[in-house]
């Protein structure tokens, strides 16, 4: 695709992540492999079998396979700024917030360490999702006027939210390129302890992600 490799002729979203271990570091949650991930798009480079949600996750990069960034720091100095004279922007984090080091530092594909995981390597699956629509999102009351971004496609899922601990979270999502990342922050209650069926937690959260499907794909820049 454009001259540059691509895995499975496809480059789309990679595997989201939930950091509750209070490392405060997106790399040493995933040395420690104290990540949840869910993997919502099953024809991605993910190594987990299915879509799903699993724990004591460790995370690898596939941008090497879709003709992407390293990582942060090239997306930003060699991408963003470059083209647009501007600084990327992921949501709650920056995109040189010291929670993303060293992946703020550019890299190189010959240097593996570097490049930004975003997909599951290794986890157990503890729980199942749903995918929806915007129909069923606005159905079940979820505001698509909540976040100011419109796109062409909205979608969501949901799971059971007891699947995750409760306590403070980073949550982090980046498309198998690295040419977008979303970066969250929360705090998540403890169930209930006899839940309702729709208390559920989706990226509802996550389901007011409302990009465009744009599959901008920036060239890579000689260094990588």
């Amino acid at each position: 695709m454009g001259g540059y490799r691509i895995s499975n002729g496809n480059i789309g979203w990679g595997d989201l992540f939930f950091d509750f271990s209070g490392l405060g570091n997106f790399k040493a949650a995933n040395d420690s492999a104290s990540l949840f991930g869910i993997r919502f798009a099953g024809t991605n480079d993910s190594h987990a079998p299915s879509i799903g949600v699993y724990e004591n996750v460790q995370a690898t990069s596939v941008v090497h396979l879709n003709g992407g960034w390293s990582n942060l720091g090239n997306h930003n100095i060699y991408g963003i700024q470059e083209h647009l004279g501007l600084e990327a922007a992921m949501g709650d984090l920056a995109w040189n917030d010291p929670y993303y080091a060293p992946y703020t530092t550019p890299g190189l594909y010959s240097q593996p360490h570097t490049l930004v995981p975003n997909v599951i390597a290794t986890g157990n699956r503890i729980g199942d999702i749903t995918l929806v629509n915007s129909t069923e999102l606005a159905a079940a009351g979820f505001d698509l006027g909540y976040l100011p971004a419109t796109g062409s496609e909205t979608f969501g899922f949901w799971f059971e939210k007891s699947l995750l601990p409760a306590g403070n979270f980073y949550s982090t999502l980046f498309l198998e390129c690295n040419n977008d990342a979303i970066a969250l922050t929360g705090d998540l209650v403890a169930s209930k302890e006899t839940p309702e069926p729709s208390t559920l937690l989706g990226f509802g959260v996550l389901a007011g992600l409302t990009w465009t499907t744009r599959k901008k794909r920036r060239k890579l820049q000689a260094m990588l």
